[in-house]
């Protein structure tokens, strides 16, 4: 069975230093047809401009791969690894327990092209690793190269995932065959130039998964750069349960660097019901912003790249309520055919997170919440960088704005001898969030920094006392609409 993935039916995202396009859902682009393939979770390809980059982010739990095709990427990470990678080169990074890195184009006059590539681990929590190799085109050439496998055989990149990645280069009428056993299926993504995949015709970005075949079989037309990818027939889950998230941890799909859509406008198009025998589950599109809690469910619960994307009825009742009672943003909810519906927790708490969104958790009441998001009730993701098209809700757009801000907490506040009850968050127009109700405030390190009944939170970016606000936002010509 060949399934073709056009390059032009892939998400996208553009700003002024980056043009992007996602082979599987990312950042602001959710299609839950297309949440990956088997344990292949990412191929972003990027094209960077001069001296433009993604400034320092965290991941964790993600075999990180790039593969840069034209230019140089520059790569700082919190291990002390600093280098440039180009054509040929292929960069590791293992975020096991959690790693911090920058990227940039290394150039201040040529764009760097390249391809992002992100494999669920089959180990959680592991020590981070950084691995770079050089694969020279007369490697690759006429050939499939082995770059990166779960054991490192032929000198490819050791990776904690069960995968093999290979890459060659073909000029016009060349071809090469990859075996695959029964158990197993390929990806292959034309990166450059033209090429036949079981008599398939692909063009540049394009891409095909091939299940139940003996064999793929690539054929150039003209020259082609092209990308293998053997994977297990079904993701097979880590061996480690991954825990929620810490306190203040920059948000992301398994730390996804998200990447806002010009147009943040939502509709209904993108909430989708998955009905169950005793608990249905909403997705809301409108408030997600892709932190992946749902990636931690047990059993089949939530499988990439599987339709429907969510199944209730593969686990229990209760572990549906708690994987949807961790999603942060809102964007998933339940409805429990007894009748027993979400409770607000005994503490209303606020994280302020590094680089991202206000976290907020409580018994809420959100002036102005649409009726038909249920976990707004509870559960919210707040914007502080004041770039979000869908305020006063989080949409991603800090990371284009690349806001920064570590989420320190520098005032005590006068303490709370109740931590629970209704919690009004109104957003005043053209200005702050006030917050009325008994709150704890926790900085990105998750201590506890700020207690008492009233607030009022920056949410334009300008404050010189985040996350509180001192009035920057009527300099800043801040706007809420």
């Amino acid at each position: 069975m060949m399934n073709l993935r056009r390059s032009d039916e892939r998400g996208h995202a553009r700003f002024d230093w980056l043009k992007s396009y996602h082979s599987f859902s990312f950042g602001d682009y959710y299609d839950p047809r297309h949440m990956g393939v088997s344990n292949l979770r990412v191929i972003n390809e990027d094209w960077i401009a001069p001296a433009g980059g993604f400034p320092t982010h965290g991941h964790k739990d993600m075999e990180i791969l790039t593969y840069v095709l034209e230019g140089a990427l520059e790569h700082k990470d919190s291990m002390g690894n600093g280098s440039v990678i180009r054509p040929g080169d292929v960069q590791y990074m293992s975020a096991g327990t959690g790693v911090r890195h920058s990227e940039f184009n290394a150039s201040d006059s040529e764009t760097v092209h390249l391809l992002q590539i992100w494999l669920m681990p089959n180990r959680l929590g592991v020590t981070p690793r950084y691995d770079q190799r050089h694969f020279s085109a007369e490697e690759r050439r006429g050939r499939l190269a082995l770059l990166a496998s779960p054991d490192g055989r032929g000198g490819s990149i050791a990776t904690h995932q069960d995968g093999l990645l290979y890459a060659t280069l073909l000029e016009d009428g060349e071809s090469v065959i990859h075996r695959v056993e029964g158990d197993r299926q390929a990806y292959v993504h034309l990166a450059r130039g033209d090429a036949r995949v079981n008599g398939t015709a692909l063009g540049a970005g394009d891409a095909v998964r091939v299940q139940g075949e003996p064999a793929v079989r690539i054929e150039a037309v003209g020259s082609a750069e092209v990308l293998v990818f053997d994977l297990p027939y079904t993701r097979r889950r880590p061996r480690a349960r991954l825990n929620p998230r810490p306190a203040g941890q920059s948000p992301g799909a398994s730390e996804t660097k998200s990447n806002p859509s010009e147009d943040r406008r939502m509709s209904e198009k993108q909430v989708f019901d998955f009905p169950g025998a005793e608990i249905d589950v909403r997705w809301d599109g409108r408030l997600c912003i892709h932190i992946g809690e749902c990636g931690g469910a047990a059993g089949e619960l939530f499988v990439a790249g599987r339709d429907p994307w969510c199944v209730p009825d593969t686990t229990t009742k209760a572990e549906v309520r708690e994987i949807c009672e961790r999603c942060p943003s809102g964007a998933l909810t339940y409805t429990d055919k007894d009748g027993t519906p979400e409770s607000a927790p005994g503490e209303n708490t606020l994280t302020v997170s590094y680089n991202g969104p206000l976290f907020l958790h409580g018994e809420l009441a959100i002036e102005g919440a649409p009726e038909d998001m249920p976990g707004l009730g509870f559960r919210v993701a707040l914007c502080r960088c004041g770039q979000s098209k869908n305020k006063p809700f989080c949409d991603n757009s800090h990371a284009a704005a690349r806001f920064e801000d570590p989420g320190a907490v520098g005032e005590r506040g006068d303490g709370l001898s109740v931590r629970g009850g209704p919690l009004k968050v109104k957003p005043i127009a053209d200005g702050p969030l006030m917050l009325d109700g008994n709150l704890s405030i926790r900085a990105s390190s998750g201590r506890v920094a700020w207690e008492c009944g009233k607030t009022w939170l920056c949410r334009c970016g300008e404050s010189k006392n985040k996350p509180f606000c001192d009035g920057s936002h009527k300099a800043a010509g801040f706007k809420s609409d």
